[in-house]
């Protein structure tokens, strides 16, 4: 497990399924409320590292629709909603998200959970982030090109982001030979992920994390 320390945030990362997804559970210090980013496969693991470490799961989020990054949220989702945690997914990924179990069985020898229905997840609302995380400032980038969704949740105050499968550490970047893919688009992405500060951590979906310096 890699942990990361800001301030105010603690940041951990698991590896799960055979895709070694990035599964991100992000955390405030003081009172555990926490933000489950990508958890992408091994969901009762998932759910049962979340009790161990006595987080407080407050919402879900994807970077994006790929089924390595989605189909270990049901159980999470179920397990931990008494008030309905609320799943965040870019709308130009419901299709692709919706077919994630499907391809995720075409890919693996065992079968994978059912995803959180479509119409549970919303679009990221600055309003309901404020009211999860008040004291705490964060910004959703826009970055398509792997899938016509894909996001980066960037905090400028710590200095780090959540990128999907935008870039990795060895400097090589998202796929973008998939029909619904568009190079041009990830290549522009990337752009706007390199100008931010060089200092900032770039938490990948899958691989190490690094700081911006080390790939520019």
């Amino acid at each position: 497990m890699f942990v990361f320390n800001t301030q105010a945030w603690q940041i951990r990362s698991l590896a799960v399924g055979a895709m070694q997804t990035n599964c991100y559970f992000l955390s405030e210090k003081e009172e555990k409320k926490t933000l489950i980013i990508d958890p992408g496969d091994e969901g009762d693991f998932l759910s049962e590292q979340i009790l161990e470490l006595q987080l407080q799961p407050q919402a879900i989020f994807f970077t994006h629709g790929h089924f390595d990054h989605v189909t270990g949220a049901l159980p999470i989702w179920l397990n931990f909603s008494p008030r309905a945690l609320p799943v965040f997914l870019d709308p130009h990924d419901t299709k692709l998200y919706a077919r994630a179990t499907q391809t995720a069985n075409h890919f693996s020898e065992t079968t994978a959970d059912p995803i959180i229905p479509v119409q549970k997840t919303q679009t990221w609302q600055k309003a309901v982030w404020q009211k999860l995380f008040p004291h705490t400032d964060v910004e959703i980038i826009a970055a398509p090109g792997h899938t016509p969704g894909g996001v980066v949740l960037y905090f400028p105050s710590d200095h780090f982001a959540f990128v999907g499968d935008l870039l990795f550490a060895d400097g090589s970047v998202g796929r973008s030979d998939f029909a619904y893919s568009r190079h041009a688009q990830l290549q522009k992405s990337i752009q706007k992920i390199k100008s931010l500060p060089p200092e900032t951590l770039i938490l990948p979906g899958h691989g190490e994390a690094f700081t911006l310096a080390n790939v520019l």
